[in-house]
């Protein structure tokens, strides 16, 4: 990936998606980039082809697990309290149709 251009920024996190100007009135818009915060502060990411959001759980945010996955309130939960919910957040604010309520099957 490195040959092909890519570059990795470990210790960085992702805190806010950015879309194409005028994504209020046009969902066709694409996600261009993200702003991230890492060791020596916040850094705009622009990408070239695409964005691809790859996130954690959301096993600590209790508002998330109600909705989504209402039965893993009274259920144990992961150790990684880290599993706040924050990348499915930021895709919902550039996606809101992701707001959908699906049923879910407990295995």
């Amino acid at each position: 990936a490195v040959d092909a251009g890519a570059e990795f920024l470990f210790n960085t996190t992702a805190e806010q998606l950015e879309r194409e100007e005028g994504w209020e009135d046009d969902p066709a818009k694409r996600v261009t980039g993200c702003i991230a915060k890492g060791p020596d502060g916040y850094v705009r990411i622009n990408a070239a082809k695409g964005v691809v959001l790859a996130t954690g759980g959301f096993d600590w945010d209790d508002e998330m697990v109600g909705y989504y996955y209402p039965i893993g309130l009274r259920t144990c939960r992961t150790w990684q309290k880290w599993m706040t919910g924050d990348g499915h957040k930021m895709g919902v604010w550039v996606a809101p149709r992701w707001r959908i309520r699906v049923s879910t099957c407990p295995i």
